[in-house]
Formats: C-alpha cells, sequence, structure tokens
C-alpha cells in the first residue's frame, strides 16, 4: 500500500499539515525550520511518498480534472459508457481530464459512507458530473459537494447541482403515438425488474397517450429476462405490439418471441427505447426513441464550466430539459 501524508508525519515526528506544507513549497511561508523540512523530506523519500498532483493543483487553484460519477446499480450498460465517451471528448476539447467514479447505491458499512467518498473525492476536481437516479432509499448527501457539480438523470437531484435530464415522459408518449398510429390498440409495456425514476416517467408517458384516445389501457409487466411465459401471457392478452423499456430489453424479447414463433413485425409489433447502435443492425431493425447522449454531455459540461468560471453565480433552479424523438424502423407495422 502507497504510504500517506500521516505515514511521513508520524516517521518524522510533526504534523500532518507540516508534512503538507514542505511537500507543497510553503514551508517558507509558515516558517517551517530548516532541519525539519529536511527531516520530512527524507522520511518521504524513504517511505516512497508521491503526493496527488491533482490536490497540487487544486491547491494551487489551476485544476483540470473534473469527476465523472456513475450511479450504478448493476454493471453499466452500453448506453451509460456512450455518455462516458461522450463526456470524455467534452473534457478533453476544453482541455480537461475525466476521471471516473462508480457509486454503488446499497454497499456502504454505514449511512452516508457512499457520499463521504464521492465527497472526498470531488475535493481534488474542479468540478462533478453526477450520472444517473439518486437512489431514494439511500441516505442523503445532506449537504452540497464542495465542488460544482451537474447531475444528468431523473427524480430526485443534490443540493445546489445544475440538472440536465431527458424528457422521459415524452418518450413514452410517442412512442405509444406511433403505435396508435398503426393501429394498435392493445399492447403491453415491459419493465425491469426494479422501475427507477426514468422507467417510471416513460411508463407514464405511456399510458397517458392510450387514455388520451380512449384505447384500452396496456398491459405493464415486470420482465426483465423474457422467456416463453412472457409471451404466452401476451398471446392470452391478445397484444398486437409491445414496447421495452429499454433496448436491451427489446433484443431479449425479439429472441424470446422468435423461439415462441411469433413474427417480428408481422404477429406483433416492437418498440424499444434508447437507440443503442447496434439497434439499427437487428433484424428486424428496432423502432425505438433516440435520447442524444453527445447532446446531453455537451450541455452538462457547458452547464459545468460556466459554475467552474463563476459566469453563472450558482447552479440554475430550473433543469435543461433535452427533448428525445421517435426513430421508426422494420420492427413495427400496421396491424393487419
Amino acid at each position: 500500500m502507497a504510504a500517506t501524508i500521516h505515514d511521513v508525519a508520524r516517521a518524522a515526528g510533526v504534523s500532518a499539515a507540516t508534512v503538507s506544507h514542505v511537500i507543497n513549497g510553503s514551508a517558507d511561508r509558515v516558517r517551517i525550520a530548516a532541519a525539519t523540512r529536511e527531516r520530512v523530506l527524507a522520511c518521504a523519500q524513504e517511505l516512497g511518498y508521491v503526493a496527488d498532483p491533482r490536490v497540487q493543483a487544486l491547491r494551487r487553484g489551476h485544476t483540470r480534472t473534473i469527476l465523472a460519477a456513475f450511479i450504478a446499480r448493476q454493471v453499466p450498460d452500453s448506453f451509460f459508457v456512450d455518455l462516458l465517451h461522450a463526456l470524455d471528448s467534452e473534457a478533453a476539447s476544453r482541455g480537461r481530464d475525466l476521471h471516473f467514479q462508480l457509486i454503488r447505491p446499497g454497499t456502504a458499512a454505514r449511512p452516508g459512507e457512499t457520499w463521504d467518498a464521492l465527497r472526498a473525492a470531488a475535493k481534488a476536481t474542479a468540478g462533478m458530473v453526477l450520472i444517473g437516479s439518486l437512489p431514494p432509499d439511500d441516505a442523503s448527501p445532506g449537504q452540497p459537494l464542495p465542488v460544482p457539480v451537474v447531475h444528468i438523470g431523473s427524480g430526485a437531484t443534490l443540493p445546489g447541482a445544475a440538472v440536465v435530464r431527458v424528457d422521459n415522459w415524452h418518450a413514452g408518449q410517442v412512442i405509444a403515438e406511433h403505435l396508435l398510429a398503426l393501429g394498435h390498440r392493445t399492447t403491453a409495456l415491459l419493465g425491469p425488474h426494479t422501475w427507477y425514476a426514468p422507467f417510471i416517467e416513460r411508463r407514464d408517458g405511456y399510458l397517458a397517450a392510450f387514455r388520451k384516445c380512449g384505447a384500452p389501457a396496456p398491459l405493464v409487466l415486470s420482465a426483465p429476462h423474457p422467456d416463453a411465459e412472457t409471451v404466452a401471457r401476451l398471446r392470452e392478452a391478445g397484444v398486437s405490439a409491445v414496447a421495452c423499456l429499454y433496448d436491451r430489453l427489446a433484443l431479449a424479447f425479439l429472441r424470446a418471441a422468435r423461439l415462441a414463433g411469433v413474427r417480428i413485425p408481422e404477429d406483433w409489433s416492437l418498440c424499444g427505447f434508447d437507440d443503442m447502435e447496434w439497434s439499427a443492425l437487428l433484424s428486424p431493425s428496432l423502432t425505438t426513441v433516440h435520447i442524444p447522449r453527445a447532446r446531453m454531455a455537451a450541455a452538462a459540461m457547458e452547464r459545468l464550466e460556466a459554475l467552474i468560471s463563476g459566469a453563472v453565480p450558482k447552479a440554475p433552479g430550473e433543469p435543461l430539459v433535452i427533448v428525445p424523438e421517435l426513430v421508426a424502423r422494420e420492427s413495427t407495422a400496421r396491424r393487419g
């Protein structure tokens, strides 16, 4: 394990603050004796202590590092990988480095430990982009983080954070309107095991469109791993179209439907959400809603830079809402 500033302080018989002043070149300003400086430097060399250059840059007021913190309840899927790549490109175009940290809600040993770790990591950066929905059952951070923050996500947000979010309600609405325009009145909506804020918003927009036109209420199922039983239940319900709340779920359903002898789109139309890169390569290609990851990243970095530079004195109260667009492809067809 690498030596810490506290290890050097114990070895030299001084405080951690003294070690910090010596390492960071401010020993003269606080009048630390030459003999003490030499002892501290000798102990640091012997222990192999290396100061974190990000922290040193922050103390000098010119760190170029941005922290991207992702709230992950499972292994991040390709949507969030795409978003991180877009953030990295945006950061690089502004001469900044992007560092990445995973936050796993519910795994901390004590309440607030997740946010303590995030707060500590943020101290060595100029600002932070937080990605994902805050877990409703996790301890709140309680107070603003020590750097400017932009939150890309739905639902609750951090105190003092600027917000960039997708209009997921609209996404659900446009998928429903597309299916209704094709003559589908009896449909199903498949979602995950746990319904986080974006999925709830998509579901509500979808259901609202059916209520508005007087169509029967869609069947809503939690089916993260659709199988023959899922297909049998949909057959029994007499559906002619299925919407899945994310493209990866639509891909899994496409396989289950084929194994059960259901043809897409001849028998049932199928939709997804997110518009992953591979969605256009499926056979049939997937009708979905395009969530513009590059535009989200650009908007987040633009807001963060404004906060860091002081161009805006504090985070805007209203979120910046990005409206997604329907991408109609081969997996949906007019009801026969």
